[in-house]
């Protein structure tokens, strides 16, 4: 994991906006996204790239409290949209972030 964070994450060509949920000195849950700006004529979009909670703080609130943090942070930066996806073949996170209003298109 630290290989992976320190390497591709931080990455100075990443453009990823990491967030972390802690509980003490834990990391229980992370966030990657980023803000795109489509044109001058728009505010930004932000997109979640990665929401991950650990295993056994699933079913705490640690992800809800990271997707708000997430869309404060949109609003604060007057983004026109926050989007996110999750891979059809885990049914956890899309039960997740169906709850979280995501519109399924």
């Amino acid at each position: 994991m630290k290989d992976y964070l320190c390497k591709k994450l931080f990455n100075r060509l990443s453009g990823t906006l990491v967030i972390r949920a802690r509980c003490g000195n834990n990391i229980t849950g992370l966030a990657c996204c980023n803000i795109l700006y489509p044109s001058p004529r728009y505010s930004g979009q932000l997109h979640i790239k990665e929401l991950y909670v650990s295993q056994c703080d699933r079913n705490k609130g640690t992800g809800k409290a990271i997707m708000r943090f997430i869309a404060r942070l949109a609003l604060e930066q007057e983004c026109l949209s926050l989007s996110w996806n999750a891979e059809k073949s885990n049914p956890g996170a899309n039960r997740f972030l169906s709850g979280s209003g995501r519109q399924n298109k």
